[in-house]
């Protein structure tokens, strides 16, 4: 906040830090309604709580060219909602927001790209919210608590039923163990803030592992360490028989490899030696079978002469 006491107008409309935008605050394209709205509410308020400090400076200190002061610190004003924006929003929307003058001029322009929230939208927003709402690890009970009220507050006016929702979320995120030593100690039925500040005074928002879940965790750690070393052992010996399986599978293939280049070998070198039988068969003159003549045998008879004898005279010496 501007420290007015003694400053002139014009000392204020210069103070570097009387309309300074957040740059993590920026009104950009898409962004949510109620991030809009947040957004446009911290703008407004700004510019609201600037005004009181230069029409402070005014009353202060008379001027006669108040109007142009005032033009000046509307100016500035708009020029602040301006440099609200993104450069996404400056790029697609900055000449149309620059032919507006007026700081409410330009924010009612920039609400025209987003959907005003309904109250029963807002409502049930709000509801989906409450019901997703949990404590975190090691979260105070007050501050959990806080989370609801603020939800639930936004969801009705009405006191009963804000003390009923408050109630009964409160209660869902007790655990069995919580609750029964909130009955040992009497404290169970008191109310939400009662309990969470009972609860966090003991501490009992930290959660503390008991040591039987330790040693049942150890053990179950154990457990599995060595259950894992065994499918490990086996896994290994498992790899090493099917190792010792493919190489004597590689190598039976291999023997049968050679086994069938011989036989080829011995196939190939017995089709050749048949197919040259063959050739040789085909190229042979055509001969005839030979048989001697009976009748000649160099120009003379075969048959040894008969002797000459005669069957009258019983002599060889003719014959008749």
């Amino acid at each position: 906040m501007v420290n007015t006491n003694g400053k002139t107008p014009e000392e204020v409309l210069y103070s570097h830090n009387l309309f300074s935008a957040v740059s993590n605050q920026l009104i950009r394209p898409q962004m949510e309604n109620f991030e809009f709205i947040n957004i446009k509410t911290a703008i407004e308020d700004k510019i609201q709580r600037a005004n009181w400090i230069f029409v402070k400076s005014l009353e202060n200190h008379e001027r006669d060219n108040k109007d142009d002061l005032t033009a000046q610190f509307e100016r500035l004003a708009a020029t602040f909602v301006y440099n609200s924006c993104s450069d996404e929003t400056i790029k697609s929307n900055g000449e149309e927001l620059c032919s507006f003058e007026k700081a409410e001029d330009r924010l009612t322009f920039l609400s025209s790209f987003y959907a005003i929230e309904t109250k029963s939208e807002k409502i049930r927003r709000y509801k989906e919210k409450l019901e997703k709402l949990a404590r975190l690890s090691n979260e105070k009970f007050e501050l959990f608590l806080s989370k609801v009220t603020s939800t639930v507050e936004q969801i009705t006016d009405k006191a009963d039923a804000r003390e009923y929702i408050i109630n009964e979320k409160f209660r869902q995120i007790l655990s069995p163990e919580t609750e029964s030593f909130l009955r040992d100690m009497c404290m169970l039925e008191k109310s939400p803030k009662e309990i969470a500040v009972f609860l966090d005074q003991r501490e009992r928002n930290i959660t503390v592992p008991k040591i039987a879940q330790l040693q049942i965790d150890n053990k179950i750690d154990t457990l599995v360490q060595s259950t894992s070393e065994m499918i490990a052992k086996t896994s290994i010996a498992f790899e090493e028989q099917i190792a010792r399986m493919e190489d004597k599978h590689k190598k039976s293939e291999e023997m049968a490899e050679q086994r069938a280049k011989i036989l080829n070998n011995q196939i190939e070198n017995l089709t050749a030696t048949i197919s040259k039988l063959t050739f040789e068969r085909n190229n042979q003159q055509p001969s005839r079978p030979y048989f001697p003549n009976q009748n000649q045998s160099n120009g003379q008879n075969s048959f040894q002469p008969r002797p000459r004898f005669c069957n009258y005279c019983k002599v060889d010496t003719h014959y008749r």
